[in-house]
Parts: structure tokens; sequence; C-alpha cells
């Protein structure tokens, strides 16, 4: 009858460098899935269209100071709204998203924000000058207007006429986030399933009288 199986310190000492191993390369994976996640994603239509009419309504504000200089200074604020907070106007600021530029994704400046905001700012601009302004709202306004969603929801960056000639598009964060595991426990490597927990069971009272047996048919 053989003995005991014994383990020396050697066969320890590589099991635990395999566990650890094995753990390093769960964590390695786990860093590289977080990696991969996107923390930004291209502007979906509606969150562009709120903090736009944000941003129309300060344009309002503005213009109904003074006449004319609420008008230049309304006019003056969409061209500029992009660049004020880090690529973000008041209206994207509340709303959550942010103009970056396209290649390094860095912040949009005033530059880029004036010329991807310039079809917008001038239809603005007509709606607020009677008559001639209103005439050219109708018509060329409506145009501009319809070109630039049309571009803007089909385009798969989301990009519209004005982010094209300046090199921007819209980002806003990305809602999905892989499922932390507790702390300390290893993910299981990707495709083995995760363990299931057995049913519960239960088990029969003490005081519960024997069991009838079933009826025959």
């Amino acid at each position: 009858m053989s003995g005991p199986l014994v383990i020396g310190p050697g066969e320890e000492r590589r099991e635990g460098e395999r566990r650890s191993g094995a753990d390093g390369d769960v964590g390695r994976r786990q860093s590289a899935d977080r990696r991969r996640t996107p923390a930004w994603i291209p502007a979906d239509m509606l969150h562009r269209v709120l903090a736009r009419l944000i941003d129309l309504v300060l344009f309002g504000f503005f213009v109904n100071i003074v006449y004319p200089v609420g008008v230049a200074a309304g006019f003056l604020f969409l061209l500029i709204a992009d660049g004020l907070m880090d690529g973000r106007s008041p209206g994207k600021r509340i709303i959550g998203l942010r103009v970056v530029r396209v290649g390094d994704e860095a912040a949009c400046g005033f530059r880029e924000s004036i010329i991807r905001n310039a079809p917008v700012a001038l239809v603005c601009l007509f709606a607020v000058i009677p008559l001639i302004g209103w005439a050219l709202f109708f018509t060329l306004g409506l145009v501009i207007l319809l070109a630039e969603t049309y571009l803007a929801a089909s385009d798969d960056q989301g990009q519209r006429a004005g982010d094209i000639l300046a090199g921007t598009f819209v980002l806003m964060p990305a809602r999905t986030a892989p499922t932390a595991a507790p702390f300390g426990a290893p993910s299981p490597p990707p495709g083995e399933p995760k363990p299931v927990a057995p049913p519960a069971t239960t088990e029969p009272s003490a005081d519960a009288g024997p069991s009838e047996p079933p009826a025959s048919a």
C-alpha cells in the first residue's frame, strides 16, 4: 500500500509560478480589452440636435439685447462656440458632446469652430434680418439646413459639410463598457463558459410526515 503523496518545496514553487503566470495572462487580456473599448464614439443625431437647440437659445438671448449689436454678438457666438471649452459649446458641454479634429482627435479650436459652424450661423443670421433675410432663410437657408442634416445622418462619422471643410467630427461618451470582475478574482479566459451555480435544494422538514405514494392510473 503506497503512502501519502508528498510535494516538495520545488514542486510548490513551480505550481505557484504556473498560477501567477496564468493570473498575469488574464490580467493582460483584461487590460487589452479595456484598451480596445473606445471611450468616445460618434455622436448620434438626437444628442447633436439637443446641443444645437441649447446654443440657439443662447443665440436668441444675444440677439434680443440691443439690435444690431446683439445680432453681431449672437452671430459671433455661434461661430466660435465649439472652441470655447475644450471643443465644447455650452450646449455640447451640457449634453456631453465634444468636437475633435480628424486624425489626432485633439479638441476643436476657434479656427475649426468658425469653419464648421459658418453654414448654420449664416442661416441663423438670415432668420433675424427682416425682409431680405427672411426671404433668404426660406430659400437658401432651408436648403443649407437640409443638406447639412442629410450629410450628418448618412455619414458613418456623422460629418456634415461644415465638419468636412473643417476636418472635425462630434463625439459622445461610449455607453457600453466591459463589466468589471470582483476585485482579486481572475476572469475566465475568452470563450470559456462562466461557472453556473447549482440549483438550490430543499430538504424535507423533520415535522413533515412520510410522503404518500403516487396513485396508480
